[in-house]
């Protein structure tokens, strides 16, 4: 595993004076959005996504920008009153 290639979901224990803390690092929701997203799309027919053939790029493209329109509509969501 290289440093670009980490868990996407490690945690610590970590005391903290007399209590104890869970601390996680990792994925960001942004990638754990666009992964889904290929996973999701990724064998619907006629959706364009199963017929890239080797074009990978496109793939990740696509799931990122899935991504980032999830994640706006989340704020937009998050702001309403």
């Amino acid at each position: 595993m290289s440093k670009k290639d980490g868990p996407a979901f490690p945690s610590s224990y970590v005391e903290i004076g007399s209590g104890a803390q869970w601390i996680a690092h990792g994925m960001s929701l942004r990638d754990y959005f666009a992964g889904q997203a290929v996973i999701g799309c990724g064998g619907w027919p006629g959706n364009g996504i199963a017929d890239v053939g080797d074009n990978f790029a496109m793939v990740a493209v696509f799931a990122y920008k899935v991504a980032d329109a999830l994640l706006a509509e989340r704020a937009k969501a998050e702001a309403r009153p």
